[in-house]
């Protein structure tokens, strides 16, 4: 069954790509496998995928573009499936991506944020003009709850020596570990500043280690975890 689900994200996503490249365009061919390039998939994965959207009609072939590859397009019927993917993305998730951190890390982060929102992602970052006007006069801790432990699809932990001293970052680590923990699945993506043990993230969940990459080597990481480049 996880096979399964995996193969279906595979196929929409793809699908999604090439909507996206071609500008939602029907008869706008692009090169064969640059979706499954932009989406980090190997050759073999991005053939077998285009062959089922083939299959499906809602991919087509064309005899070569530009760069002398054979081209792929997308049908009226892919079009139609694509936007119906971008409609169930949209309104499954309050957020895309919520960033949890401690304030001396801010700097970095607010980089990350600005990279997602430049790219269309719904990320909840508390220096967002919009989420300033949002959060003002709320009931912190209960905002959060729904923010963290919520409706979002990733929750990216910026975890440093200071997250761990924080009596906010605490509440929104046990926000969003409550939240993983139902998921059953990759809901908190750590990228971590140093080694600080983090009460409820197990040493053995990869991470992305920032001490090796820049703030647009990570914003590129989570764009293609979304799918998005």
């Amino acid at each position: 069954m996880k096979e399964m689900r995996e193969r279906q994200k595979h196929r929409l996503e793809y699908l999604k790509k090439i909507y996206e490249i071609s500008d939602g365009g029907y008869h706008n061919p692009i090169p064969q496998f640059k979706a499954g390039e932009e989406l980090g998939y190997s050759e073999i994965l991005s053939s077998k995928v285009e062959r089922y959207l083939v299959g499906d009609g809602l991919i087509e072939y064309f005899a070569s573009v530009g760069d002398g590859r054979r081209g792929v397009w997308i049908t009226h019927e892919g079009i139609v499936e694509a936007e119906k993917y971008i409609d169930l993305i949209e309104q499954k998730y309050d957020y895309e991506v919520v960033l949890s951190f401690a304030g001396e890390k801010r700097d970095y982060v607010e980089k990350v944020a600005k990279i997602l929102s430049e790219n269309k992602v719904k990320v909840f970052y508390d220096g967002l003009e919009d989420e300033i006007v949002e959060l003002w006069g709320k009931e912190l801790p209960e905002v959060f709850e729904d923010i963290y432990g919520g409706n979002a699809r990733y929750c990216v932990m910026f975890i440093s020596k200071e997250y761990a001293e924080k009596i906010w970052t605490n509440e929104e680590r046990r926000s969003a570990i409550s939240k993983a923990i139902k998921a059953n699945n990759e809901y908190i993506l750590p990228a971590r500043f140093d080694d600080t043990k983090i009460p409820g993230i197990r040493e053995t969940v990869s991470y992305i280690d920032l001490s090796k990459y820049s703030h647009e080597d990570l914003g590129r990481f989570i764009l293609k975890k979304l799918g998005s480049q």
